[in-house]
């Protein structure tokens, strides 16, 4: 377990986190203890009660040298232990163990999570739940989450950052599928897309951009991020609108379409939706 006091970031300490982290408690056998035991707990529940998914997280230098963080708050209305899973991105995560973490009964702010908490660099995915007395995923929890992934600004002692709201596996095996709107593609904005398998097997999903169409194919356990090709016939504004189909047999899956500026690094998020 993780037992730095660093974990809890800026907001509290928390004294009741580290007691439980130093009194040496152990968890039972039943309790999850590497990605694919949390994954495979928490695929079909509802999200927003006992987990959630932050769909992109890391610590990474990304283009022109800007250097993206990501601070994560974890709430839960009670003293609960959560399991943090870290999925890197284009790698099968299945045996990567979890960390786990005292919070409540107020939200706890871990500042630049990913370096500073899971010790971990690079782009990935968080999922986050609540752990019973007993080492089970704790059903009748409710926890939520936000992160915040920033970098500094250019020219100015400001932040330039995204907000990623807490989200959940999804089937999108309809014919509807899953849509993030209002994301644009231009010379002044690229554009990627990041899905979440939390499946013991490859899934390919199918993309949708105006006519043109993609597929983006990952591993067990793992995540992806890719750019968003441009649309044959692309709008005057550069908006365009993303949409996505599992082509392996209704897979459950997390995912998001992202547009970032350029020069500032600014952009904005949208997580799928049914």
């Amino acid at each position: 377990m993780n037992s730095r006091g660093r974990t809890f970031g800026a907001i509290r300490i928390g004294v009741f986190g580290l007691t439980a982290l130093a009194s040496g408690s152990v968890l039972s056998a039943q309790a999850p203890a590497t990605v694919r035991d949390l994954l495979s707990s928490v695929v079909h529940r509802r999200a927003g009660e006992s987990y959630f998914v932050i769909p992109v997280a890391g610590h990474v230098v990304g283009v022109n040298g800007n250097e993206f963080r990501t601070d994560v708050t974890i709430s839960s209305a009670a003293p609960t232990r959560v399991a943090v899973a870290w999925i890197a991105r284009d790698v099968d995560n299945s045996s990567r163990p979890l960390s786990f973490f005292d919070v409540g009964p107020r939200g706890a702010l871990f500042q630049d999570m990913v370096e500073s908490s899971l010790h971990e660099t690079g782009i990935g995915a968080l999922v986050v739940a609540s752990i019973a007395p007993d080492g089970t995923v704790d059903g009748s929890a409710r926890i939520s989450g936000f992160a915040r992934i920033w970098t500094e600004a250019a020219g100015c002692s400001g932040t330039s950052s995204l907000a990623v709201r807490p989200g959940r596996f999804g089937n999108a095996g309809s014919s509807y599928g899953f849509s993030a709107y209002g994301m644009r593609l231009d010379e002044g904005h690229r554009a990627n897309l990041g899905i979440v398998n939390p499946n013991p097997v490859t899934i390919v999903v199918q993309g949708y951009v105006s006519s043109a169409q993609f597929a983006v194919a990952m591993p067990p356990y793992s995540m992806r991020q890719v750019p968003i090709p441009a649309p044959a016939d692309p709008s005057a504004d550069g908006s365009i609108v993303v949409s996505f189909l599992s082509a392996t047999g209704g897979a459950y899956f997390a995912g998001y379409a992202v547009s970032i500026d350029q020069i500032s690094g600014d952009g904005w998020l949208v997580s799928l939706s049914e």
